[in-house]
This record gives C-alpha cells, structure tokens and sequence, in this order.
C-alpha cells in the first residue's frame, strides 16, 4: 500500500513553510491525498535487474470549490518498468525508468464549480507517459553521487489538455546505517509546453529499508 501525504503553500511563502502543514484552502493545502494498492514483480527468473510496480491511487481529499491545487483528482493506474545495469568494475550504474499512467475521472468542462476543484480534475482522461534515466558512480560502499534526466509527456485522451516537460538533475546518497540511508538532490525542469512555472526542486529524504 502507498500513502500519499502533500503540502502546498502559495503567495510567496518560504519553502519551508509547507513543514506546517496548513490547510485554509487560499494560500496553503495539506492532508492525505491517496492511497494505492500496489504490486511489484520480477517476471522473469534469471533477469534480476528488471521489474515493474503496477499501482492505483485513489483520491481520498475533499473536493474543495475554488481551492488553491492540492492534488490530482484523478483514478490513476501506473505501471512502473525498472532496468539497470552495472559497470566499469562495480563503480557505475545506469538506472532507467518507463512509466505509464491513465488519469480517470470527471472531465473539467463537466464538473461543477459551485461543489468541484475545476484544477484539480486537469489531468483526467489522459495518458502520462516519462521517461528518466539515471547516471550514478560510487566513491565508496556508502556513497552515490549521480546525474539524471526526464522526459514526460501528458497525452490528452478527451479532457482536451495535454502538456510536456525535460527535467535534469544531480544529487547523491549516502548509507548511515544498514536499515537508513540520506539522499540530497536538486533538479531542474529546463523546457515545456502547456506547463505553468519552468521551476526548480530541492529535495531531502531519508530511507529506511528493513
């Protein structure tokens, strides 16, 4: 099972302000967004670095009229199909990834403005197709620093909204203990189309595998 728990803030607020937490549906949202069951499964025996996840979210936030965006609105079914491949005496990695997600659920144009999140339903009825890559090289048995880079495409199948973006990156992970490890990485979406914001992210996260 997967949770998925979000924070937005918006009006100029510090990046570290969606650590609060707040939700007054004008200048910042946040709660439990979905959940998904999902599956993950090695088909094949004798190929130990392919797989795929195949999950299903299923929106559980209140529909809040004329909100400020919060999450998807959207039944979505995604496969995730995993490749890698090791080199160069262990020290390097390529990491590649291939997702493909349907978007269900009430077309903006048909939704109520008066009970419904007209932003929140933009990606229903539509394909979402990216496509990443990873570089990685290990100074050590603890630590990766890599390099990586994504294409995704939102392909309109009848919500008459489609867009698509390149995103790059860097970042780097280290192992603390057996059970947790910290990775830091930054990225940047370069170009796009239909995208509102060509921003850039700042990411922290620790890991705990058992």
């Amino acid at each position: 099972m997967i949770f998925q728990v979000r924070a937005n803030t918006y009006e100029g607020a510090g990046a570290l302000e969606v650590l609060n937490f707040k939700d007054n549906t004008t200048d910042a949202r946040s709660g439990l967004t979905t959940i998904a069951p999902s599956v993950r499964v090695q088909p094949f025996k004798n190929i130990s670095n392919f797989s795929f996840t195949s999950s299903f979210y299923i929106p559980v936030f209140e529909d809040v009229p004329n909100a400020t965006y919060l999450d998807k609105r959207s039944f979505f079914w995604e496969t995730k199909f995993f490749y890698d491949k090791t080199f160069g005496g262990d020290k390097w990695q390529i990491f590649t990834e291939a997702d493909l997600g349907f978007n269900f659920g009430e077309k903006s144009v048909d939704a109520n403005v008066a009970d419904s999140n007209i932003g929140e339903r933009f990606a229903n009825n539509s394909l979402f197709l990216p496509l990443s890559a990873f570089l990685s090289y290990f100074p050590s048995s603890k630590s990766t620093v890599f390099v990586n880079t994504q294409q995704a495409f939102l392909i309109d199948l009848g919500n008459d909204f489609s867009q698509n973006y390149t995103q790059v990156g860097l970042g780097g992970k280290y192992q603390l203990t057996k059970v947790f490890n910290i990775e830091a990485s930054f990225g940047k979406i370069v170009r796009g189309s239909n995208f509102q914001g060509l921003g850039q992210t700042f990411s922290l996260g620790i890991r705990a595998i058992f």
